[in-house]
């Protein structure tokens, strides 16, 4: 491509065809091999607007790659994901278009599998946002509620809402809530969100978003390691700004933490 122009036409199009099968429920998988031309940058929409696959494959695992992809079962489609929290907390590092008029977050995907995983970061709100909120004090809160809606189209064509609620437990020791952490679910989530931060060229946010995981490893004794990998590639980033797209700095950074001939950039985590 030619000029800037010419590549914002060819991202306008691949994101209104994303937009497009998402609508339709369709997922999309994307298959590049290693060390070989192929813009994911502008690709990429593809896989991650319809919950599909990006794969970047040595093409002696090619035929693997095409096997799971297709042994994948789709188990529904035009998938929308709401996200309620407690009026005190709100989300974290997330776009301003994920959310709805009343403060939800909302994720649309074409197809999933009975593999993905959708996370979110929530936080408290500033102190003194919640000092100016009548009938709360923060102090006597012990337990918090939290909601998620799905809805989706069923293998019988159906459209089903299921709505989940949970109350959660509020405590103030640390050492307690890491007992209950899934390093393997929080470890998926930091490369993702840290990608998506040093993608918009914001290192430094995504360095101190890695390293603010750290801490809390489980009882995995390799989550710590792995997370300051991360912050080392991001280090390494800064000066090239080579990133391109989401799913092409998270196969970097796979590809250096875990140094595979073949990784799935979202398959689980979206």
């Amino acid at each position: 491509m030619s000029s800037r122009k010419e590549e914002n036409v060819v991202k306008e199009f691949y994101s209104t065809v994303g937009e497009y099968a998402q609508r339709k429920g369709i997922a999309i998988s994307l298959i590049s091999i290693v060390h070989r031309e192929c813009r994911l940058d502008m690709l990429s929409p593809l896989a991650s607007f319809t919950g599909g696959d990006s794969t970047n494959s040595d093409p002696s695992g090619l035929s693997n790659n095409f096997a799971d992809i297709i042994s994948e079962n789709i188990i529904a489609t035009r998938v929308t994901i709401k996200s309620f929290l407690h009026k005190v907390l709100e989300f974290r590092n997330e776009v301003d278009s994920n959310y709805t008029p009343e403060g939800a977050l909302i994720k649309r995907f074409g197809g999933v599998t009975s593999e993905n995983i959708v996370t979110f970061e929530y936080f408290p709100k500033k102190s003194k946002v919640l000092a100016e909120m009548e009938g709360i004090d923060v102090e006597t809160i012990d337990e918090l509620p939290f909601q998620v809606q799905i809805e989706y189209t069923a293998k019988n064509r159906k459209r089903y809402l299921q709505i989940m609620n949970m109350t959660q437990k509020v405590t103030k020791d640390k050492e307690e809530a890491k007992k209950n952490v899934n390093s393997e679910v929080v470890l998926g989530h930091v490369i993702r969100k840290t990608a998506e931060l040093a993608k918009t060229g914001n290192f430094v946010k995504a360095q101190g978003n890695a390293i603010a995981f750290s801490h809390w490893a489980n009882q995995e004794p390799s989550f710590k390691p792995k997370v300051q990998s991360l912050y080392d590639i991001i280090q390494k980033e800064k000066g090239q700004k080579t990133y391109g797209s989401t799913d092409a700095f998270i196969h970097r950074v796979h590809s250096a933490m875990w140094q595979k001939k073949s990784q799935k950039f979202h398959k689980h985590y979206l």
